[in-house]
């Protein structure tokens, strides 16, 4: 929508990875990621390769998107290509950030699921090995509990698919 577009230029230069890190679901907080190691994979990653991250999520999670970005900032994190769009998406700009995304990396969530109906490039990182979570397909990879190295690992799998990075 016109509404995103102001919030959402676009840099080509970059590669678009929408982060949902989610979960504001009531009883659902055991499904987020833990911050500390999100914030250590993106770090990382970052170091390799220049990327623009888009927080996503609903109203009541952008005091979780504060929180991962203080634990970012504080492990030497550079928030400059950083943005959080928690509370100011409805659910048909959401759909359209998505696909603006060359990657999206989420929990299992209705994002997640939204990004895996779209074929956006997906990564989705789940705390237990629940089967009825994980989807199937060359454009999504689940990661149960990840340590940096299997992080890594998707990235690479989703950047070796395409020379148009990623999508």
């Amino acid at each position: 929508s016109s509404d995103l577009a102001k919030i959402l230029p676009v840099n080509k230069e970059l590669i678009r990875v929408g982060l949902n890190i989610g979960c504001g679901t009531f009883g659902a907080s055991h499904k987020r990621m833990p911050l500390d190691k999100l914030a250590e994979c993106f770090i990382r990653w970052m170091k390799i390769q220049p990327i623009e991250i888009i927080l996503t999520g609903a109203p009541n999670e952008r005091e979780i998107n504060q929180k991962f970005l203080e634990i970012f900032i504080a492990s030497g994190g550079d928030e400059k290509f950083m943005r959080d769009c928690a509370g100011q998406t409805d659910i048909l700009d959401l759909t359209a950030l998505i696909e603006t995304c060359n990657l999206f990396v989420t929990t299992d969530s209705g994002p997640y699921h939204m990004a895996v109906a779209l074929k956006t490039p997906t990564i989705c990182w789940l705390n237990s090995n629940d089967i009825t979570s994980i989807h199937n397909h060359s454009w999504v990879r689940c990661l149960v509990n990840p340590n940096i190295y299997d992080f890594m690992e998707a990235v690479s799998y989703f950047k070796d698919l395409s020379s148009k990075n990623f999508k």
